[in-house]
């Protein structure tokens, strides 16, 4: 019964701590406030992670629920924040927005090495990146909303305020049920890929939307993929718009999407189906939101300020670069004169040689005594014709 009476006199009592908060906690400064941000407004159940107990002093403890805050805007439904200091109550008022350098804090977000770490986490986790993608990276099969929650805030307490979370108490809220095994282990891997060796870290300009193209500059000519072309952002893809009646390809001629031109790839004009000198205009943007990693300071009247947030989404920041590139027309190709064959020469046939037969051997006989037989009668034909003439002359 006792225990039972404790319990709903500490809701009452938290009751009327959160109600009052609001009009305990107005701006006492002669600072500026941001006029577009309005008040931090209290995480509903969807933004709320798992709470636990966070050591810290080599045993200490404190109990505290990770949240994922909203603010008022005049302009947009919410900013989305996450808190830089566990040792300090949220105030739920309107905040004054700075840089980093306007942080009022005493603890290690003071130094510009855990401010670009925390950077980065708000960079590469969720909100900013979705949980689909959050889980790809971090090895995780599925990741839920408070999961990703309770880790993103736990890794950014461990940089500025040195706590540890003992993962192993977590619970759903105040006197609930302790998570389930597979809920912890999700949360145990983001921590521990948030701070690992992915976190680079990230300075407070790189926050901001920078975009920029880099044709190249030399000679270029139809028929042919000009190029390369470069784009450097803050952002993993951005939009590119193409005029010339030509689309980007890859270096292997795939087409890429304009709306989500990957940065930091080589890329292409595709003008392999002309053969006229033309040229293109390329009009890049890249936007995140003007103050992201922004630090939302709440000024209270009980203290020099109330817990520190910093910013995640918010407002649309664009920037815009342009650049050209042009080519030449496709070269004629000049005809490539036809050889004349050489003659071949005939080889002359070689005249054939007369082979002498040889005689026959005469055949061993008479010896031969006077003329031969056909001379003898050739003589006595004529001695015959010579005497007809002479009788004819004297008849």
């Amino acid at each position: 019964m006792k225990k039972n009476l404790r319990r709903i006199l500490a809701m009452i009592v938290a009751m009327l701590v959160l109600g009052a908060a609001p009009a305990q906690a107005a701006p006492t400064t002669d600072e500026a406030v941001t006029p577009h941000i309005g008040q931090i407004a209290f995480p509903n159940g969807d933004d709320l992670g798992y709470r636990m107990p966070y050591i810290f002093d080599g045993g200490k403890a404190i109990n505290a629920q990770p949240k994922l805050f909203g603010v008022k805007s005049e302009q947009i439904d919410f900013y989305r924040a996450y808190c830089l200091e566990i040792f300090y109550n949220v105030a739920f008022v309107r905040p004054i927005v700075t840089g980093w350098d306007g942080y009022r804090g005493t603890n290690a977000f003071t130094d510009p090495k855990v401010q670009r770490k925390v950077a980065w986490i708000v960079q590469n986790s969720f909100p900013t990146t979705s949980l689909s993608a959050l889980a790809t990276k971090a090895g995780i099969s599925r990741l839920t909303r408070a999961e990703a929650i309770t880790a993103t805030q736990s890794a950014i307490w461990t940089l500025t305020d040195n706590v540890k979370p003992n993962f192993d108490a977590m619970t759903s809220g105040y006197g609930r049920l302790a998570v389930s095994r597979s809920s912890a282990s999700n949360v145990k891997k983001l921590y521990s890929y948030l701070l690992g060796e992915k976190n680079v870290g990230l300075g407070e300009k790189q926050l901001r939307a920078a975009i920029e193209i880099t044709a190249d500059g030399g000679e270029h000519v139809a028929g042919t993929l000009v190029g390369p072309i470069r784009i450097s952002s803050t952002e993993d893809k951005v939009s590119i718009q193409v005029k010339g009646g030509f689309g980007l390809v890859d270096k292997n001629g795939t087409a890429i999407d304009e709306n989500a031109i990957p940065t930091g790839t080589d890329l292409f004009v595709d003008a392999r189906n002309t053969e006229d000198k033309g040229s293109i205009s390329l009009t890049g943007t890249a936007s995140v939101a003007t103050h992201f990693g922004a630090i939302m300071t709440p000024t209270s009247r009980y203290a020099d300020h109330g817990q520190t947030l910093i910013v995640v989404r918010e407002d649309s920041d664009r920037a815009v670069a342009r650049a050209v590139i042009s080519w030449g027309k496709k070269p004629v190709p000049t005809p490539t004169p036809t050889p004349t064959p050489t003659p071949t020469k005939t080889p002359e046939k070689p005249v054939p040689t007369p082979t002498e037969t040889p005689q026959p051997a005469e055949k061993p006989g008479l010896a031969r005594t006077g003329a031969d037989t056909a001379v003898l009668a050739f003589a006595t034909v004529s001695l015959l014709a010579g005497g007809l003439l002479l009788r004819r002359k004297w008849a």
